[in-house]
């Protein structure tokens, strides 16, 4: 009997989960930027730090339409495109993981805060390159 080259549905409920994540978790990084930009900053940044809300709301709005864009490609049945997408969200996890590391590293963020997020874009960053790297 030959072996099946198809993607398994697990794999493919994988990856369809793991851009639902990125999905929600953009969102939840986003929406206090947007709603509250005041309390938001009070909460990550150290006490003086300059605050932007404009930019601070571009940025919310650009993780939400990166959130939107793994969604979409969540629904698509293109493998290699989903994969390139679970690549490129992981580098830009990568990305982001590395500049909330500098900026703890810094003194500009507060530790509490700076820790957990940090943290919590590494897995996303790590998980994601996972799965856009591993094999079926």
């Amino acid at each position: 009997m030959a072996k099946s080259t198809a993607p398994s549905k697990c794999c493919m409920d994988v990856e369809k989960a793991l851009l639902a994540t990125n999905l929600v978790a953009t969102l939840g990084f986003a929406a206090p930027a947007v709603l509250a930009p005041r309390k938001w900053h009070k909460l990550c940044f150290v006490e003086g730090h300059p605050r932007n809300d404009e930019m601070t709301q571009f940025c919310a709005v650009a993780m939400a339409a990166v959130g939107a864009m793994g969604q979409i490609m969540a629904n698509t049945s293109d493998k290699k495109a989903k994969k390139d997408t679970l690549k490129a969200l992981g580098a830009a996890w990568s990305t982001s993981t590395a500049l909330q590391a500098n900026s703890l590293r810094r003194g500009i963020q507060r530790k509490e805060m700076g820790i957990a997020v940090t943290t919590v874009q590494g897995a996303m960053a790590a998980t994601f390159l996972w799965a856009g790297f591993r094999k079926g």
